[in-house]
């Protein structure tokens, strides 16, 4: 992997990664979301992505290989506090 490889989402096209706005399901086969995750889960930038899509609440498309949902579904994790991590002092 070379730093300076142009990223393969850069030259497909952009509806791969915005498909149907209205399909929050996981991608299955040869469906379009399919294939622009693919294309992320070769890429060396797919973590960092994923953080920009997370930190600035991106809502739609596929970003660091993850759909809305499991954006969604992340960041209402990180919400939650872990239980146990808390010092109880008396």
């Amino acid at each position: 992997m070379v730093l300076d490889e142009v990223p393969e989402c850069t030259e497909m096209d952009p509806s791969f990664f915005f498909a149907d706005p209205n399909d929050d399901e996981e991608p299955h086969g040869n469906s379009e979301r399919a294939i622009a995750i693919s294309a992320c889960n070769r890429c060396y930038l797919k973590t960092a992505c994923f953080q920009y899509a997370i930190v600035n609440d991106v809502e739609s498309g596929v970003w660091g290989g993850s759909v809305p949902a499991q954006r969604s579904a992340y960041r209402e994790k990180m919400r939650t506090p872990t239980v146990g991590w808390v010092n109880h002092k008396k």
